[in-house]
C-alpha cells in the first residue's frame, strides 16, 4: 500500500513508479483536497492557455529544461490576467514557468486518484489502516495547516507520531494557514505521543516538549501582533491608522532590511492576523476587491463566498491591500487574549 500525507511534490513522488514495479492496483491512500487547490491551473485552461505551460501531457519547464528570462517575461505577459484573476503579484508570476511543474504534477497525481487510474482510498480523519500481517496500524488525524490536506498519523502499537510536515525535526514548517496550524498542533498535543516520527529532520524522543515550544513560539509572535494593533488603536469608527501587516512587520521585524525579508515578515503577520481574523479578534478592511482578501477556504470558514477562486499555492497574500485593528470593545475578546498571554507567562495585561 502507498499512504500519502499530502499533495506536495517531495510526498507523492515515486507512486506511480511502485505501480509500474510492484502494480498495478497498489491501494493509494490519501486524503481529499479542495478544488481551489488546482485554481490556477482550472483558470490557464479556461482561458485556453494551457499550451504555454505544457506540451503533450508534460510542463514545457523543468529543472533540465529551465525557461530563459526572455521565456519567462513572455508567459508572464500572456498570463498576466493572474493578477486580478486569483491575486498573482509580479513575483509569483515571474515564478509561473518554475513553479508550474508541481502544481501540474500534483494535478495529474489527484486526477488519476479520482477517475480510478490508481486504486484511490480515500483518508479522514480517524481512518485506520493495518498492515497485512497485522503488526502495525496506522490513525490518520486531518492536520491542516502547512497545507489544506495535510494529515498525520499516529503508530498505534508504539504511540508514536508521524508528523509529516506539521512538525519537523529541525527549525519550524511553513504555515500557509495560521488559524488551522495552530488547531492541529493542538490536536497531536490532545494525542499524546511518546515518540515523533517527523518527514523531514530527525526524531525526537521528547515529543510533548516540542510541540509546546512551537505553540509557544506562534502564540508570542500572535500577541506580539495583537499588541501592536491595541497599542494603534484608536478610538474613533475611521480606520486610523492604517495598519497593514507590512507596516505591523516593519515595527516587529526590526532586523528585516532588504525588501525579500520585510516580504517575508510581511506574509507572515499577514497570515497571523488572518488566524486572529477567524478568531474573531480583529476587524479587517479590504483596500481591493473584497475577493482578493483570503483564498476560498478562508471564505468558507467563515460564511462568506466568493467567485473568484484563489490559488492554495500562492495564498493570495496582498499583504499591502488589507488594513487592520483590534476589537478592543469587546470584553471577552480582551478577556480571551488576557489569558493566552497569562498562560504564556507574558505581561498579565495587554
Amino acid at each position: 500500500m502507498c499512504i500519502r500525507d499530502s499533495l506536495h511534490h517531495d510526498h507523492f513522488g515515486g507512486v506511480d513508479a511502485l505501480q509500474l514495479k510492484y502494480g498495478p492496483g497498489i491501494p493509494v491512500y490519501k486524503s481529499a483536497v479542495n478544488p481551489s487547490t488546482f485554481a490556477t491551473i482550472t483558470a490557464i485552461q479556461k482561458h485556453q492557455q494551457l499550451h504555454l505551460l505544457v506540451d503533450n501531457h508534460q510542463p514545457r519547464f523543468n529543472s533540465h529544461n529551465p525557461a530563459t528570462k526572455l521565456q519567462q517575461a513572455e508567459v508572464a505577459q500572456q498570463l498576466n490576467w493572474l493578477t486580478t484573476e486569483l491575486g498573482y503579484d509580479d513575483q509569483h508570476l515571474g515564478e509561473v514557468t518554475a513553479n508550474f511543474k508541481y502544481m501540474w504534477e500534483a494535478y495529474l497525481f489527484y486526477t488519476a486518484l479520482e477517475t480510478g487510474a490508481m486504486p484511490w482510498q480515500e483518508l479522514r480523519h480517524g481512518t485506520e489502516i493495518t498492515v497485512p500481517d497485522g503488526s502495525a496500524t496506522l490513525r490518520c488525524m486531518l492536520t491542516p495547516g502547512h497545507s489544506q490536506d495535510h494529515c498525520c498519523f499516529m503508530l498505534l502499537e508504539d504511540n508514536a507520531l508521524l508528523s509529516g510536515d506539521t512538525v519537523l525535526g529541525h527549525g519550524t514548517t511553513v504555515v500557509f494557514d495560521m488559524y488551522d496550524y495552530m488547531q492541529s498542533l493542538d490536536q497531536l498535543v490532545c494525542a499524546r505521543p511518546a515518540l515523533l516520527l517527523p518527514g523531514h529532520g530527525p526524531h525526537s524522543s521528547d515529543p510533548m516538549a516540542l510541540l509546546h515550544r512551537l505553540i509557544r513560539h506562534r502564540r508570542e509572535r500572535e500577541l506580539q501582533v495583537w499588541r501592536f494593533l491595541v497599542e494603534n488603536h484608536s478610538h474613533s469608527s475611521a480606520w486610523q491608522p492604517r495598519l497593514t501587516a507590512v507596516d505591523v512587520a516593519a515595527r516587529l521585524y526590526a532586523s528585516a532590511r532588504s525588501p525579500l525579508q520585510l516580504r517575508r515578515a510581511s506574509q507572515n503577520c499577514y497570515k497571523i492576523l488572518v488566524g486572529l481574523y477567524k478568531e474573531g479578534h480583529v476587524e479587517a478592511e479590504c483596500t481591493a476587491e473584497p475577493e482578493v482578501l483570503f483564498r476560498e477556504s478562508a471564505f468558507q470558514k467563515i460564511g462568506v463566498t466568493t467567485q473568484n477562486v484563489a490559488s492554495q499555492k500562492i495564498g493570495v497574500l496582498q499583504t499591502e491591500e488589507v488594513v487592520w485593528r483590534a476589537i478592543v470593545s469587546d470584553p471577552s475578546v480582551m478577556q480571551t487574549m488576557d489569558a493566552r498571554s497569562n498562560m504564556l507567562g507574558l505581561r498579565a495585561k495587554l
